[in-house]
């Protein structure tokens, strides 16, 4: 709970103790996070909103007449580093709860200070990469065949999934539909006043909206699910062109690479180690190691 809600979010009209999206804000805060998948960091994503006069968080709360704990901005449109950190960094723009937290974050959630040096990360993520070209090159047909079963299993426990999401949203805008009419015919006998049956009728149209548009991304992500065997052998293809690569490079990266995940520093036995995860696109993670086990036994 809290006064200040954040950037890119709305008290919600018709529960105070809930948060709307607040679409015109929400827009920026998207193209924060696209800018940073594309290699651009806090400094630079600040410098371009500048740029482009995108009104800062302060500024834009006080022209929407919404409270604010910081004083009106010399410069309206100065973005600070930091500002956009925060949004690349806290869980109110991960789609997580954080009110009254009682559970322990999973390693993909957390926003903590740790870091690992870049010239570190980048050996760690090659050495992985050399070591999955080289099995696949090696071992294409085992590498097939276990990845096809655990992409299998995963695409079944996601697709029911989405599956049940899909139904769930399907059913609430058949809730939605018998709501409006029901508060069309209180405004028709004088039970509900004009201005209240417009703005119930916004938020259920709003609602409504948002939702058929999660379903039409729910039925994309079931369709990927249900091409995973076409993506193992995409991502295979892609491999192989990367059997005489003897440095890590820019290209490879982003056409094997999907994301990298860094975990908190265990310093509980007297040395800093820090765990690294490779999520490769198309198929996800490789467990090179447990691979290498199978297809020795």
């Amino acid at each position: 709970m809290t006064t200040n809600i954040p950037y890119g979010y709305k008290a919600n009209p018709d529960n105070p103790k809930e948060w709307a999206v607040d679409e015109e804000a929400a827009k920026i805060v998207k193209r924060i996070f696209t800018l940073c998948m594309e290699g651009k960091g806090p400094s630079q994503i600040a410098a371009l909103l500048e740029k482009e006069k995108v009104l800062n968080p302060t500024a834009y709360k006080q022209r929407e007449g919404r409270k604010t704990p910081h004083q009106t901005p010399e410069n309206e449109y100065r973005w600070h580093e930091s500002t956009v950190a925060y949004i690349l960094e806290h869980m109110e723009y991960t789609g997580c709860t954080v009110n009254f937290k009682t559970y322990t974050n999973s390693i993909w959630d957390k926003c903590s200070g740790h870091y690992i040096r870049a010239v570190v990360l980048e050996d760690l993520v090659w050495k992985h990469m050399k070591e999955v070209i080289s099995f696949v090159s090696q071992y294409e047909a085992h590498f097939r065949v276990e990845m096809e079963q655990k992409l299998r299993l995963q695409s079944e426990e996601t697709i029911k999934v989405y599956k049940k999401r899909l139904t769930q949203a399907e059913k609430r805008i058949g809730e939605l539909d018998r709501l409006f009419i029901k508060i069309y015919e209180d405004n028709a006998k004088g039970n509900l006043s004009d201005e209240r049956f417009a703005m119930m009728s916004k938020t259920y149209e709003d609602e409504q909206a948002q939702l058929k548009v999660e379903i039409v991304n729910l039925q994309k992500e079931v369709e990927v699910q249900e091409r995973q065997i076409e993506n193992l052998e995409q991502f295979i293809q892609r491999v192989r062109r990367y059997t005489t690569l003897t440095e890590l490079t820019l290209y490879a990266l982003r056409e094997l690479v999907k994301a990298v995940y860094v975990e908190a520093p265990d310093k509980s036995s007297g040395k800093r180690k820090q765990k690294v995860h490779i999520e490769y696109d198309l198929v996800g993670y490789i467990p090179v190691d447990e691979l290498i086990k199978a297809e020795q036994a």
